[in-house]
């Protein structure tokens, strides 16, 4: 299951990516996110905590599920912003300016039927 985990770490980081933030240093991340994201920044938090708890070899079942919860809650904001909720930050704008999402963005995010 620790697997599973790192799965889910290494996913977070590509949406993140994928949406403008730095992932190079965890705390620069943990950051950006609370400006756009302040009511799931602790749970960023706290996957990262269990994670790396499962990395150093605590790897209970019950850290493991609630990293796993942890970044499921991220997960969901990040992929399934409200609809007033810009899709994308701006790379090199340091103070959260969103850009709107391009036309090839717009329709990749409509669902497939």
């Amino acid at each position: 299951m620790s697997g599973a985990v790192t799965g889910a770490d290494s996913l977070i980081r590509a949406v993140m990516n994928e949406r403008g933030y730095p992932v190079s240093e965890f705390e620069q991340r943990a950051a950006d996110l609370s400006v756009d994201h302040p009511d799931v920044v602790e749970h960023y938090r706290e996957g990262e905590r269990f994670a790396r708890a499962a990395r150093d070899g605590d790897d209970s079942t019950e850290n493991l599920r609630r990293a796993m919860q942890s970044y499921r809650a991220l997960f969901e904001t990040l992929v399934d912003p409200p609809a007033d909720e810009p899709m994308r930050r701006s790379r090199d704008d340091t103070d959260a300016t969103e850009l709107a999402p391009t036309d090839n963005e717009m329709e990749s995010a409509e669902p497939r039927r």
